[in-house]
């Protein structure tokens, strides 16, 4: 779930009993969804997807503008880093900060050094600040 520009989202997974498939799910939500001027998508998904295995973390904050994440995604595709979850909020009323949180799946490969000085380019290109870190594993 999110929340954007006042705008909320929620993707969820679930599970449907034979004969239910993603075209009655679709058809018995969309009177109920339509009456509350939701917009919504059904889709079938592949059970079997391999779970990403997230290593760091990295943080990318400054004063809202266009560019800022595609400028951060772009440069992430091309060192072929997996973004496993993104969270971005604007913070504060005045002086709005715009605050992106992903985590990434970094390839073994990857010098993180050359990473970060890659990163703290774009950030002084683009006019925000970054820090990457390597993201703790989840203890439960």
């Amino acid at each position: 779930m999110t929340l954007l520009r006042g705008n909320f989202a929620m993707m969820l997974v679930v599970a449907c009993p034979p004969p239910l498939d993603a075209a009655r799910v679709e058809e018995r939500l969309r009177p109920v969804c339509d009456r509350m001027g939701l917009l919504f998508s059904v889709l079938e998904v592949d059970d079997q997807a391999t779970v990403p295995s997230p290593t760091h973390v990295l943080t990318v904050y400054g004063a809202d503008k266009p560019g800022i994440l595609f400028r951060t995604c772009e440069l992430l595709a091309a060192e072929h880093v997996n973004i496993t979850d993104l969270d971005s909020r604007l913070v504060g009323d005045a002086d709005t900060l715009y605050a992106v949180l992903l985590e990434l799946e970094v390839p073994p490969s990857t010098d993180i050094g050359d990473l970060e000085t890659r990163l703290r380019d774009l950030a002084s290109q683009v006019g925000v600040d970054v820090v990457l870190n390597d993201r703790d594993v989840d203890v439960l």
